[in-house]
Order: C-alpha cells, then structure tokens, then sequence
C-alpha cells in the first residue's frame, strides 16, 4: 500500500477523486439550496395573493352536532364502518342500506336516462320489480327504503351540513383515506333522483320535491368536504337531479311556492369559493406530499406525476431533496395561477382554454404579471432538465376542476332560472317570450356572459347553454358518458 501511495499517478487520481467528489457535494448543495428557494417563493407567491399555504387553515368550524345533517345516525354509522373496513369491495351493512336505493330486484346498479330524455318507466315495473300504478309503486318504494328515508327526512330538519375533517395532510397517511361511504351517498343520491321520477309520474309533488331537495343536501354536505373528489362527487348528485327537476317543471307538479324552494336551494352556495377553495387546499397538499414523498420514496408517485412503474420509483429513490423542491414550487405556482383565474371576473368559458389548464409554466404567463420564478430563465433550465421535470398529475385535477365546476355553475344557473318560468307560467298561465320577462341576474349563462338560449316550442320550454366553444348547436347535450368533455356541444338539461 506503501509503494502504491508513492506512485505519482496514485496520488493524483486520489485528488482527483476528492475533488470530483467534492464538486459533486456543493453541486448537490448548491442545486438543493436553489431549489429549497424556489419553493419558498412558491409559498410567498401564493401567500402574496391572499392564499391559504398551511393545511390546518382549511378545517372548518363544526356546527353542533344537533343542528349538523351529518351527524344523524346513520351517516355517523356509514362513515365508522368506512373507517373500520376501508376496502370498498367489502360490502358493509350501513352502505348496502344507501347503495340499495338504486339497485334493481337482481342487485344490479340502476342508471339513470342521459339528461333530456325520458325515463323508461320498465325501470321501476321490470328491473325494481314494483307492482301496480305509479302511486301504489311509489308507496312500496317507500316501504322498502324506509330506514333510509326515515333518517334522511329527519336530517333535513337539521340546519347546517357540514362533514367532519377527513384528512389531516401533514400526515402521509391522509393520502390513502378511503371514500367508500362518499361513493354510498351516491348511489342513495341515484335512488332519490328515480324516487323523483317515480313522484312525477305518480303526480305526487310533495314527494317529489322532498326528494329533490334531500338530493340538494346531500350535495351540500358532500361538497363541505372541500377536498376534489368530494366536489366531483357532489357536481355529480347535482346533475342526477336535473331531468327530473325540470320533467316536474314541465309537467307543472309544483305550485309557486315549491318552485321558490327549489330556486332557494339552488341559490345557496358561494361556488367560485368552493372551486378556489378546492384548488388551494388540493395544491398545499401535494406540495405536502412531496415533503413526505422526500422522506419516504415508497410513496406512490402517481399522485403528483403521471409517470409510473419501475424507474419513475427508481428516479425518486434517488433523486435529491432538489427534485422534490421544484416538484412542489411548480405544485405551489399552478396553484397560485388557477386561484387568480378563478377569483377573476373572467367568464367561465376563459376556464376551459387549454392554455389556461395544461399545467404548462408557459402556458400559464399570461393570467396575471406576478413573477413565476426566482430563477434565471438559464439556472431555471438547467435545473429542470437536471431534475427531468415531467407533468403533474395535479395539472389533470386542475383541468378536471375548472371544467366540471364551470358545468356545475351553469347547472345551478339553469335550474334557478327554469324555476322563475315556471313560476311565470303559473301567474301568468303561459311561458315567457323571453327572458327579460321572468327578470333575475340568473338569465345570464356565466360561461360568457350573454342570456341562455330560450325558446318555447309546441307549447313546452327549451333552455340551454352554448357551451364552451360558444355555438349554438340547437340543444344538442354531451353523450352520457363523455361527461367533463362536451367542448363541442351545448350544456341542457
């Protein structure tokens, strides 16, 4: 070792291995410094525009449990037997009372009609097995799903819905949280909507409209959830309830007064909150996620790129703190980029340009001037590539976001509206010749701004909006299962 250590060549090889190493240590520093900055111009960014960063800021007072539709019996059991067996595919005898509302007499899921289109009445005589008229199949419906309607009617007589915290996300385990029971109410939130059909049809409006109205509920209660699977899961009770309520409309089954309920119900909600809300609680999340992602690499990647498999794992395992940093100073400006949008008075359709929901640094430069970056735009270059920074998975939450809230709000605009003309219909005994009749700031599709179409054909109302790409495609509505993409088509009922 001796003879060895006095070779020249020896010598420099080993200093020359203590200098790449050491180059190789303060450009690992040097890059993980950089990026720690970055990350916490990120955090000033979204501070600067008034946004929430830490994650206990998102909980929300509860109400006392005796004024909380969440807490009655039921749903307080529904939510334990989740907690207890989180694996949905296990069936659990709270859930199976909720989820048995839409099932037919074989145990299958019963969907519902595309919206505008008639239900086929074999649903109710043929699949659920009921007997007789309407009113006599409507009454054994009742009877079979009395428990449920029973705790549910109670509930209603509660003033606030408001769903205790699920998740805490300064813990890696609220990543895995289960949301069974969400996916129990529904299924419940499909058999109110045919219990609505099955009213209408048996002309029973008072029934009818209880079981549009607990529908309502249980959409509010699901979206106090904040979190964006619970918005998508509340959007989507909304929309069961759409053919029926305006079927009802229709068929005039409501006096004035039920109308002014259902508009009441409809108007009750802040929804460009709630979507702000949503996009910041689920960007600080992610960018939690990447800390706890940092100090444990067996984490699934999925949630923050849409990479996966064996070297998405491998380049995390061994990639340095830098790459989780930037991971999340970009979570943290989309974030910040989506929250302006959203706060801004844009009109909805701005919410489905392509440019403004990529996800893309770039395609982003143009919702507001604040500054995207610390870096110099070489540092910042070189860095990403050094980093191989990919697309988030977050930039598909994003887009799923902002297109389905934009639906949900031109829903809940058209509902509102089509109250106030059949409210006119009733006083007046016919249909308005337009709009400006029935009055309201509801005759202006927030999309963009300009009065929904409105027409009155063969003594029914048609009513819609243009959707996205602003033509007028003469009603047409999105097929039933390309819901959350209908750029090319109209947005009815």
């Amino acid at each position: 070792m001796k003879r060895l250590i006095r070779k020249k060549w020896f010598r420099r090889s080993l200093q020359g291995l203590v200098i790449a190493v050491s180059a190789l240590a303060l450009a690992d520093a040097t890059v993980n410094h950089r990026a720690a900055g970055t990350k916490r111009d990120a955090v000033e960014l979204l501070k600067s525009g008034g946004h929430l960063v830490e994650a206990t800021k998102f909980q929300v007072e509860m109400p006392p449990d005796e004024e909380n539709f969440a807490m009655i019996p039921m749903l307080v059991a529904l939510r334990a037997e989740n907690e207890l067996q989180r694996d949905i595919r296990v069936k659990k005898p709270v859930g199976e009372k909720f989820a048995l509302l839409s099932l037919d007499a074989t145990g299958k899921e019963i969907y519902l009609s595309r919206p505008g289109e008639p239900l086929d009445p074999k649903i109710f005589s043929e699949r659920m097995e009921l007997k007789g008229t309407a009113v006599e199949m409507l009454n054994q419906f009742d009877q079979r799903h009395a428990e449920v309607l029973g705790a549910l009617r109670e509930g209603m007589r509660r003033r606030w819905a408001v769903m205790p915290a699920r998740v805490d996300f300064s813990k890696k385990e609220a990543y895995s949280t289960s949301i069974a029971d969400l996916w129990k109410i529904n299924r419940a939130s499909i058999g109110l909507s045919l219990r609505t059909e099955l009213a209408i049809h048996a002309g029973r409006g008072d029934i009818a409209l209880e079981s549009l109205l607990i529908n309502r509920r249980l959409s509010d209660l699901t979206i106090s959830e904040t979190g964006a699977v619970a918005q998508l899961f509340a959007w989507n009770i909304d929309r069961f309830s759409m053919p029926a309520l305006f079927r009802g409309i229709s068929a005039e089954v409501w006096d004035a007064a039920s109308l002014e309920k259902l508009r009441q119900a409809w108007a009750d909600r802040d929804p460009k909150d709630r979507i702000a809300r949503t996009l910041n609680l689920e960007g600080v999340g992610m960018a939690i996620y990447c800390e706890h992602w940092k100090e444990d690499s067996s984490l699934p990647s999925s949630l923050i790129e849409e990479s996966k498999g064996f070297f998405s794992r491998l380049r995390s395992s061994a990639a340095p703190d830098a790459w989780f940093d930037m991971k999340s100073a970009e979570i943290l400006r989309q974030t910040d980029a989506s929250l302006e949008l959203v706060r801004s008075d844009r009109p909805l359709q701005s919410w489905w340009d392509n440019s403004m929901v990529s996800g893309k640094p770039d395609d982003w430069s143009g919702l507001h001037p604040r500054e995207k970056s610390s870096f110099d735009p070489g540092l910042e270059g070189w860095i990403g590539k050094l980093c191989d920074l990919e697309p988030l998975a977050f930039d598909s939450l994003v887009s799923a976001i902002l297109k389905r809230g934009s639906k949900a709000m031109v829903d809940d605009s058209l509902v509102r509206l089509a109250c106030l003309i059949g409210e006119y219909k009733i006083a007046r005994g016919g249909y308005p010749e337009a709009l400006d009749a029935v009055g309201g700031d509801d005759i202006v599709d927030p999309l963009n701004g300009k009065p929904f179409v409105y027409r009155v054909e063969n003594g029914a109302f048609r009513l819609y909006s243009v959707g996205p790409n602003g033509i007028d495609d003469g009603g047409s509505r999105e097929p039933a299962d390309k819901f959350g993409s209908p750029e090319q088509l109209d947005w009815g009922w």
